[in-house]
């Protein structure tokens, strides 16, 4: 009689267990939707700049910087891997461009938690990003802590080298002025011979011609006319012709090329792509010594 009522009891035991155990265990959607939940409290949120509930969904959340203003954000996608569900997403930019958004989080005390993300730093695909990609400064892994880090520390080193860059070609251009014909006083006519005695290509889209003119009887300064012609890439100690046609002279009597520099965004571009090529790497952004 005993050993059955001692059966009974652990029977009973055994089934309340059991049912503890399936009202305690989350489902997979039970869990994507926890997460999806916390990101989607952490982004209302940042609009609102809730920084208390902000750092206890994301707490490393202030490691990050500046961060993106996450417009026209959307859920796509969500996925399970262990103990971490990761959570993709998208917003879009200023230029209307659509750019992605990675969260991943964790459970901790049955609320779950970002523990990292990739998308949501200010420094993510901008020029200096990709620098440090193509360097192995930082890899496509990164998360936005990371990325954070690697980008404040290299900035300053990185626009002064591009600001070198750019002082760099100015000054070691030429232009010979021999080839234009004034086509009586009224037009420019001709090929402007740009010489570049530096090391470096100049890129077509980094820069822009013009016909400069000065007055010297009235000494009233320098009209400048843009050529609205093909620009090409100008090589390392290499010369080309630039074509202009028919380009006003708007009273001036002395003329001649300029070359400037108008496009910093296209000087990093070329900057990045060719970085290694100019033996560069991570270590130089910490010592740099120049050109």
């Amino acid at each position: 009689m005993k050993g059955l009522q001692f059966y009974l009891l652990m029977s009973r035991i055994l089934s309340f267990l059991l049912l503890l155990m399936l009202f305690s265990c989350k489902s997979d959607s039970d869990r994507i939707e926890s997460a999806i939940e916390t990101v989607n409290i952490f982004v209302s949120d940042l609009d609102l700049k809730n920084s208390n509930s902000i750092k206890k969904n994301y707490p490393k959340f202030d490691e990050i910087g500046e961060y993106w203003i996450l417009n026209n954000f959307k859920i796509n996608d969500s996925k399970i891997n262990g103990d971490a569900i990761t959570v993709y997403c998208s917003y879009l930019m200023r230029n209307q461009i659509n750019k992605p958004l990675m969260f991943v989080l964790m459970e901790f005390d049955s609320e779950y938690k970002i523990v990292e993300s990739k998308g949501l730093s200010a420094y993510y695909e901008t020029e200096i990003y990709d620098c440090l990609i193509n360097l192995g400064c930082i890899n496509y892994n990164s998360n936005d802590v990371e990325i954070e880090k690697e980008c404040s520390k290299r900035e300053y080193i990185y626009n002064s080298t591009i600001e070198e860059l750019k002082s760099e070609l100015e000054s070691k251009v030429s232009i010979d002025n021999s080839n234009l014909s004034t086509n009586g006083g009224f037009y420019v006519s001709g090929n402007l011979i740009v010489t570049n005695y530096s090391d470096f290509t100049i890129p077509s889209a980094a820069y822009r011609m013009s016909i400069g003119f000065i007055n010297t009887n009235t000494n009233s300064g320098t009209d400048k006319q843009v050529i609205s012609s093909f620009s090409p890439n100008i090589p390392p100690k290499g010369t080309v012709s630039i074509p202009v046609t028919y380009v006003p002279i708007n009273g001036g009597n002395k003329l001649g090329g300029i070359f400037e520099i108008d496009n910093v965004d296209a000087l990093k571009k070329y900057f990045n792509e060719t970085a290694i090529t100019l033996n560069w790497d991570c270590s130089k952004f910490d010592n740099p010594n120049g050109f």
